[in-house]
């Protein structure tokens, strides 16, 4: 039907939490996924902690490790994805088959989730640290598992608007009108990040890897703002 968003059935089972309470100092940071931890000290000698990681376990809360960022008082924690899971846990949310579901049940299952996702007590803790500044960005379990089809679908234009209602606004403004990616910067510390976002533009996965084949994970603007903001 034409107003089914979901192109197939999704699999089901949980993602584990990824380390998270991490510490790093960089001039020029690429922050794109999943991180152990470490720490360092900027170039003016005054520690910088950095904290980032993804994938909760959507069904297993309170996320306690959010409690860990709290308490690590970390100067900057940045999520990169994987905060709800549509396509996951089918029985936690309800549903039988996720495949079938409709454009307007699909707003309203983002909308839920997000809304859950943000009243969780230990990320809600965090966010309101006066320690600790949140941000964001989304990959694909926020569209799809494995989304690889760009943005003119139904499925990324209604997801792109859950995530602009509920997470978009919490971050700085992108880099380019109607985008995702942004940059953060700390002067006193040093510190500078592009934040990716390896979704929107990615190649399809069908594409080859090898060299030549003009595969992206960031696509052509992203890629041509990154570089220029190598001296952020």
């Amino acid at each position: 039907p034409s107003d089914v968003i979901m192109s197939s059935p999704m699999r089901s089972f949980g993602v584990a939490i990824v380390a998270v309470a991490a510490g790093l100092v960089a001039k020029n940071f690429l922050v794109e996924k999943e991180a152990d931890h470490a720490v360092g000290v900027s170039s003016e000698g005054r520690e910088f902690l950095l904290a980032f990681g993804s994938c909760v376990h959507h069904d297993r809360r309170p996320w306690r490790v959010f409690d860990t960022i709290a308490e690590s008082q970390a100067d900057v924690f940045i999520f990169m994805g994987d905060l709800i899971y549509p396509d996951w846990g089918n029985t936690s949310h309800g549903l039988d088959d996720l495949s079938q579901l409709k454009k307007g049940e699909y707003a309203s299952l983002l909308n839920r989730l997000y809304t859950e996702a943000f009243e969780d007590s230990s990320l809600s803790n965090l966010m309101a640290s006066d320690t600790t500044r949140s941000y964001f960005m989304w990959d694909d379990h926020e569209l799809q598992d494995n989304y690889d089809m760009g943005t003119e679908t139904e499925i990324y234009a209604v997801a792109r608007e859950a995530f602009d209602k509920h997470v978009a606004f919490r971050n700085p403004p992108p880099l380019r009108e109607g985008e995702l990616f942004y940059t953060l910067k700390d002067e006193d510390h040093g510190f500078s990040a592009f934040v990716l976002d390896t979704r929107s533009h990615r190649s399809p996965l069908s594409m080859p890897d090898t060299m030549g084949s003009g595969k992206s994970m960031l696509g052509i603007v992203q890629l041509q703002v990154c570089e220029l903001c190598q001296g952020v």
